[in-house]
């Protein structure tokens, strides 16, 4: 949880992102009978990444080469995914829903395993299985 503060702080205005966070789990509390803490490592778990597409050049051309990622690094993208996916939702309702209303259903579709966030991780997965042939280009 504190990851997520700390990913939403703008200006250095911690009590604001702490505000957003309470607001988000009492949505979820809510929302579902599991607990919101819960719900939240397990959508931060489904929308891990397991690979990135690095930009290598190779005879000539700039191919995207597939690397795997470490633990760390697979659940900041995926907290910056969530966040990123909840403030397009924000955009997308001209800004009539509440950046925390926003969160929590990001972090149920992520639960339930669909939405953006599971899209743009199967779009890089595709990817990154389609590419698979340039990672003997990475050494």
């Amino acid at each position: 949880m504190k990851r997520f503060a700390k990913h939403l702080l703008k200006g250095g205005k911690a009590s604001h992102a702490e505000k957003i966070m309470y607001a988000t789990l009492y949505r979820l509390k809510n929302q579902i009978e599991d607990d919101p803490l819960y719900v939240i490592q397990k959508a931060v778990e489904h929308s891990q990444p397991l690979f990135i597409l690095k930009k290598r050049r190779v005879a000539g051309r700039t191919r995207q080469v597939p690397g795997l990622l470490r633990a760390k690094k697979r659940e900041g993208i995926a907290v910056r995914w969530i966040l990123e996916a909840a403030a397009q939702r924000q955009k997308s309702s001209k800004g009539s829903l509440p950046f925390a209303e926003c969160l929590s259903a990001e972090f149920l579709d992520a639960f339930r395993k669909e939405g953006n966030v599971m899209r743009k991780k199967n779009e890089l997965h595709k990817t990154a299985e389609a590419n698979r042939g340039f990672v003997k280009s990475l050494w």
